[in-house]
């Protein structure tokens, strides 16, 4: 019998072409070397040194020439395409520190949901509320330290409750006079009932998200105005998620509609159609930081300017152009401003 010719597989090798044909998520199997026999997923690649890391299917960390490896399989988007939907931020670039939804992923690129419109990201500028970018690669400690600082800082922290307070002895002969019920803690005062201003530290740690100017009462005539809002991915698991909501008037933070009463701090009050056949108005108290200000989608409409020398100031809109780029609005005086800088306003008169 003739002798089998076995040839070995081919190690992954530098062209002037292509380069190292191997990305991040590419399965590679280690044929030499002191990590021999390691097959895993390529979690970085430093080109400069010709050495890559890879992710053992045991869960340790190898640092490998690349040239002692041969690819199984190519970098596979199954692992990634459940977050679309998801909650997602942004750690590079001019929108560095946004929170949006995935919309889509790539291989290279992907596109997010933010205020100002959907953006096309590359998949490292981008990473999920587990710290894994979008390419399949963790960040390093470093990194992942700034990340969970990033993420506490979007979050509100109320200060803890104090115990309720001990019952009083009280003699039941004695008549109560002023000093009795003041120092009672068990008898209502006016200030229990009206709601008092937040300290200084509660109101450093509201967050009020891409929308700060909603809470300057000098910011526009909010009384005459609904403002739009569009709705976070994680305001009540997403309900609102493709809708448009607008403030109450005259108090965008307060409705008398079924007793809701005054919105918590850090939230808005506002309406939306009920997506039921009813079509009833539903009232909602949303906080700020799941908030982002709506686009005007079509010439007629009414736009507040956000940035610029006509912040403040409510516009009506010539032309919209929300489709092509560059996407912006054009005034009727001809002024011309990005998308990103107005947002819809509704009169309510």
């Amino acid at each position: 019998m003739d002798e089998a010719l076995i040839v070995p597989p081919s190690t992954l090798q530098f062209s002037r072409e292509r380069g190292y044909d191997v990305t991040i998520g590419d399965r590679v199997s280690v044929v030499c070397g002191p990590a021999v026999d390691i097959e895993g997923l390529v979690r970085s690649v430093d080109f400069v040194s010709g050495c890559l890391t890879v992710l053992s299917d045991d869960g340790l960390l190898h640092d490998v020439l690349i040239g002692f490896c041969i690819k199984l399989e190519n970098h596979s988007l199954r692992d990634i395409e459940h977050q679309v939907g998801c909650e997602v931020w942004i750690i590079s670039g001019p929108k560095k520190g946004y929170r949006g939804t995935l919309r889509s992923v790539g291989r290279t690129y992907c596109n997010v949901a933010i205020e100002s419109g959907i953006m096309q990201l590359k998949n490292t500028a981008v990473i999920t509320e587990f710290g894994m970018c979008l390419n399949g690669a963790i960040l390093d400690s470093t990194r992942m330290v700034a990340f969970i600082e990033l993420r506490r800082k979007s979050f509100v922290w109320t200060a803890p409750r104090s115990a309720t307070p001990p019952m009083l002895t009280v003699d039941p002969s004695a008549e109560p006079g002023p000093s009795t019920l003041a120092c009672d803690p068990w008898v209502s005062h006016p200030d229990d009932i009206t709601p008092q201003p937040l300290n200084e530290l509660a109101q450093a740690n509201i967050d009020y998200g891409c929308v700060p100017w909603l809470f300057n009462n000098n910011f526009c005539d909010y009384a005459n105005w609904h403002v739009c809002l569009r709705v976070g991915m994680s305001y009540n698991c997403g309900s609102l998620l493709k809708r448009v909501v607008r403030t109450t008037v005259p108090d965008r933070f307060s409705t008398v509609v079924h007793g809701h009463g005054l919105a918590p701090p850090g939230h808005v009050s506002v309406t939306v159609t009920s997506s039921t056949v009813s079509a009833n108005i539903e009232h909602h108290f949303i906080p700020a930081r799941d908030l982002t200000p709506a686009n005007p989608r079509s010439a007629g409409q009414y736009c507040l300017v956000l940035h610029g020398e006509l912040v403040g100031q409510i516009h009506q809109v010539k032309k919209c152009q929300v489709k092509k780029d560059p996407k912006g609005v054009e005034l009727e005086d001809g002024t011309k401003l990005p998308l990103g800088d107005v947002c819809q306003v509704i009169s309510a008169n």
